[in-house]
């Protein structure tokens, strides 16, 4: 906005018929050549009443949306440039610029941008119910001829598909985000032994926390502390917390957190692999995956992992590097430069392994990491054999 913050808010689903598949701006006063009257061409219009130019400094603006389920592809995310230099990024990510200045709305001199993707690529979930029917029409035919090879084979295939699908939707109505002890169970498979020393662990910091209280609450300092780690390190040790879903304000570095939130952070950063971890270190500023990141951004992660920044082989490194003119580092530079220089981004591999020790130990991590890998390698053979 001009005169005021505007926030645009944004909904992802993978539900087909819900894609939005048409965006246009315009204006919202009839008399402006730049009205669009949406109705006319199927649009469904977005307006907010303090869009509507009624007062003073408000802006005039209509967004107009279609869901057209005919149409090959969906708008996968929205962005706004304000300079050259966000057009230029925003062309190479592949987006697409909506025409008009939004000056000429009564906002900022700035372009809204629309990123599209085509819906073969946007993963469905499987609908349960529909395969249970498909499973009962084979079973009914194999009633009638049991000795047809054909049919047999079909009924088993189907079973392994509705297995795997039902696995795979109990996960997701377990890993709810809002029962984090709950997630922490069922993840790792816990025992009453296991989820108890945990619990234990918790205690411990929850003691020595400034916050204690008697609903057991510590704050994300209070976990750095406990680690070992410089307060230097809190920016990232909060960005570790938000990865497994909590919610920590920006300016709040006191927030409490319970034992559930605590857990379901360990075993999220706890369980991630080494390209993983370098994962978490990147989205601290590319929260929304867009695989790129400002040097300066680079930079700030550097000064987080190293506050004496001007001593030894972290000197050395900066002297060394060598960033992407554009300004902007891509993952795959990042990890490069991680390879180069290990030592740069090694207080984030230092973290999960004191982590690991702290909580049931490293060699027990070790097993969990085996088995998961051994799980997710079966689950994609059995998803794999029941499409071949």
């Amino acid at each position: 906005g001009k005169h005021h913050q505007i926030v645009l808010w944004m909904r992802s689903t993978t539900v087909q018929h819900d894609f939005i598949t048409e965006l246009r701006i315009g204006h919202a006063l009839p008399s402006s050549p730049l009205f669009i009257n949406g109705g006319d061409h199927e649009l469904q219009p977005i307006l907010h009443e303090r869009m509507k130019g009624d007062h003073r400094h408000e802006p005039t603006v209509c967004l107009w949306f279609r869901k057209e389920t005919s149409s090959s592809s969906a708008i996968d995310d929205l962005d706004v440039s304000y300079s050259k230099k966000d057009e230029i990024f925003l062309r190479k990510e592949k987006y697409e610029m909506l025409p008009t200045n939004l000056e000429e709305f009564g906002l900022a001199p700035a372009h809204l941008w629309i990123r599209r993707i085509e819906r073969t690529a946007i993963p469905r979930n499987a609908d349960l119910s529909k395969m249970t029917m498909e499973l009962q029409d084979y079973m009914a035919l194999l009633l009638k001829d049991p000795n047809d090879p054909m049919l047999q084979s079909m009924v088993s295939k189907m079973q392994r598909r509705l297995q795997i699908a039902q696995a795979k939707d109990d996960v997701r109505s377990k890993c709810n985000p809002t029962e984090p002890l709950m997630y922490a169970k069922e993840f790792l498979a816990l025992n009453l032994s296991e989820l108890t020393k945990l619990q234990a662990a918790y205690d411990r910091i929850s003691k020595t926390s400034f916050a204690y209280t008697d609903k057991r609450h510590i704050t994300p300092l209070d976990f750095s502390r406990h680690i070992g780690e410089k307060d230097s390190m809190l920016p990232f040790i909060r960005h570790v917390f938000t990865l497994s879903g909590a919610n920590l304000e920006d300016d709040e570095n006191d927030m409490d957190v319970d034992v559930g939130t605590t857990l379901k952070c360990i075993v999220c950063y706890c369980m991630l692999g080494s390209e993983e971890v370098l994962q978490a270190c990147f989205s601290m500023y590319d929260p929304k995956g867009q695989g790129s990141i400002d040097n300066a951004d680079f930079l700030t992660i550097l000064t987080i992992f190293h506050p004496y920044q001007y001593r030894g082989r972290t000197t050395r490194a900066l002297r060394e590097l060598d960033l992407p003119e554009d300004g902007r580092l891509s993952f795959g530079r990042f990890k490069e430069l991680n390879s180069t220089f290990p030592h740069l981004l090694f207080p984030s591999f230092r973290i999960q392994e004191t982590i690991q020790r702290q909580f049931m130990g490293y060699k027990w991590w070790q097993r969990k990491q085996q088995k998961f890998a051994a799980a997710k390698e079966l689950v994609q053979k059995e998803a794999d054999a029941s499409t071949s």
